[in-house]
């Protein structure tokens, strides 16, 4: 079985509540393929797009890049490319609290 990051809900760090959510946040993100070290750029602009009815969003208290996270930064995933208005976010491996549920999460 083969897989893609773009398979993954996307985890976003906000606030503890959503009526208190900045219209943005900072994340490192990477527009392009390359040496990750490079490529990476801190953003303080990303803004928090609708929460989809099976996601949760996550306030991250941490994050790790992982060997996984590393390889797509370097060679690219197998679906959407990143680009400067849709950029690729890695750090899948958080720790944080859950800030927003969607409406059809049954567990977690």
């Amino acid at each position: 079985m083969s897989w893609s990051i773009s398979q993954f809900p996307i985890i976003y760090t906000g606030a503890m509540t959503t009526a208190t959510l900045p219209a943005t946040y900072r994340a490192i993100v990477f527009e392009s393929h390359g040496n990750g070290i490079e490529a990476m750029k801190l953003r303080s602009d990303v803004t928090h797009p609708t929460l989809k009815p099976t996601h949760v969003r996550i306030r991250v208290h941490s994050a790790a890049v992982n060997p996984a996270d590393y390889k797509v930064i370097e060679y690219g995933p197998s679906g959407p490319q990143p680009t400067a208005k849709n950029p690729f976010r890695s750090g899948f491996d958080v720790a944080g609290t859950v800030v927003e549920v969607g409406a059809e999460v049954t567990r977690f």
